[in-house]
């Protein structure tokens, strides 16, 4: 390839994916010979690893809308 690097990044710690969706990812990446992943598995605000027990970190806190009872999701202004 012209580039040694061909990457793409993918932020999870923000915006949860699911492995089906990682999996679709990386083989849309093989399609484009790209060969660096780069998943953001923290930021400052959020952790979105899925822990049995704690499911709202990725039903709700994963996601960002408008809704101030923070029941489906968390205000964009926190994150």
């Amino acid at each position: 390839p012209r580039f040694e690097y061909r990457g793409h990044q993918v932020d999870v710690a923000r915006n949860f994916r699911s492995k089906e969706a990682i999996k679709k990812t990386i083989d849309a990446m093989a399609l484009w010979k790209l060969n660096v992943l780069h998943l953001a598995l923290t930021n400052d605000e959020g952790w979105r690893l899925e822990i049995p027990g704690l499911e709202e970190l990725t039903s709700v806190g994963s996601k960002r809308c408008f809704d101030p009872s923070e029941e489906t999701c968390l205000l964009t202004q926190l994150g």
